[in-house]
């Protein structure tokens, strides 16, 4: 497997959202929808890959802002039932 790219991420939480939300369709149970979000959260939180236009910013604080938007998104997946 090669390296992951901030396209092929955002393509990875796509396909994950889809299939969580049409999962949580088909089942009638919400907390699919749920584990996408955590799923997702934890894509950015444990491989936080950037956009090549961010080259201004500094690259450790652009990792850790991803990794803190990782462990958001996660939370809020845990905390908040959707649906």
């Amino acid at each position: 497997m090669g390296r992951w790219t901030f396209g092929k991420q955002m393509a990875a939480v796509v396909l994950v959202m889809g299939l969580a939300v049409g999962l949580a369709r088909f089942t009638g149970e919400p907390v699919f929808k749920n584990f996408g979000w955590v799923i997702s959260g934890a894509l950015f939180a444990a491989n936080p890959v950037t956009p090549r236009r961010a080259g201004r910013i500094d690259p450790s604080y652009l990792r850790l802002g991803l990794r803190m938007g990782g462990f958001v998104v996660a939370t809020v997946g845990i905390v908040i039932r959707f649906g």
